[in-house]
């Protein structure tokens, strides 16, 4: 009943009454304001929330190049002495080259090259078509040497593959002979020419 009373007195009365009656019934007053103070804070609050929902839902990385992977294979090739001893030895073509190391084209120049006078043949064997045995026949060179490694009284000249480092050579196995063997008292190196004298020089 008093709210009924202040708003017809706020039309019956002058401006002056009605500002009494509003401070004497201040209720509805109070009531329009908390109204509209909850309004501010609830658009307020929906401003928030919309903007954490516009926040993007994944955070994009910093790119990383990918580094290529170390070569592991070098277009050259070389003796592998760090790891093998000489007799045992190969060619490879593995990185890193080590310091100062002499390089090959192909594996048969390095095997050539760095281990040719192999007995083993391990370098050869290597090889993507491999030899099937060791060059080590008779009349592989066109030279003739003195076979040092016999007792001189039945050594004579051969031309077997490997040449020793430091032989010295000759055209024909006569030439050897009379150079390396003339005063062989057996002629053992003489007698082993294709057509050797009877007897033996005096």
């Amino acid at each position: 009943m008093k709210f009924a009373w202040a708003a017809v007195g706020s039309t019956l009365l002058g401006a002056a009454d009605a500002k009494w009656l509003r401070r004497r019934f201040p209720f509805r007053h109070s009531q329009t304001k908390t109204a509209s103070a909850a309004a501010a804070a609830t658009s307020e609050k929906t401003n928030r929330n919309l903007q954490v929902t516009n926040i993007p839902t994944s955070i994009p990385t910093t790119y990383v190049p990918t580094l290529s992977p170390t070569e592991s294979e070098l277009d050259v090739y070389y003796a592998d002495y760090d790891n093998t001893s000489w007799p045992e030895g190969f060619c490879v073509n593995t990185s890193p080259l080590p310091s100062g190391r002499t390089t090959y084209d192909t594996i048969l120049e390095c095997c050539i090259g760095a281990y040719g006078g192999q007995v083993s043949g391990i370098c050869l064997s290597m090889l993507p078509s491999p030899p099937t045995a060791s060059p080590t026949e008779t009349g592989d060179l066109d030279v003739f040497y003195p076979d040092t490694d016999t007792p001189f009284s039945e050594a004579g000249c051969i031309n077997t593959r490997p040449l020793p480092s430091g032989r010295p050579t000759f055209d024909t196995m006569l030439e050897c002979c009379n150079a390396e063997y003339g005063g062989q008292i057996s002629g053992a190196c003489i007698s082993m020419l294709p057509s050797p004298p009877t007897a033996s020089p005096t």
